[in-house]
């Protein structure tokens, strides 16, 4: 004990070894934060390019959904022209 009545600060090794403890996990932490927020913008980079890709993809077969349109038109344009066929089991009547 002291005389003065004064209580001195004592450092133990093992409070050195629980700051540097502490001060390695936080450096540690910090690491695996930057590592983290790195892939994430290199992902969210991936992603915008693989989102232009598709929209262009859709821009390029929009035409294709016309295509099915224009095959019903010509049917029916073909069925009103063409004159009915006649049948093998069916008689023409004169």
């Amino acid at each position: 004990m002291t005389t003065s009545g004064s209580i001195a600060p004592t450092r133990s090794p093992h409070w050195t070894t629980g700051w540097l403890a502490g001060l390695g996990v936080v450096l540690v932490a910090a690491a695996l934060l930057v590592t983290l927020i790195r892939l994430a913008r290199t992902i969210a980079a991936e992603a915008a390019e693989i989102d232009s890709g598709l929209r262009r993809t859709a821009e390029n077969t929009n035409p294709l959904w016309k295509v099915d349109a224009l095959n019903r038109t010509l049917q029916r344009i073909v069925r009103a022209v063409r004159p009915p066929a006649v049948q093998p089991d069916n008689e023409v009547r004169q």
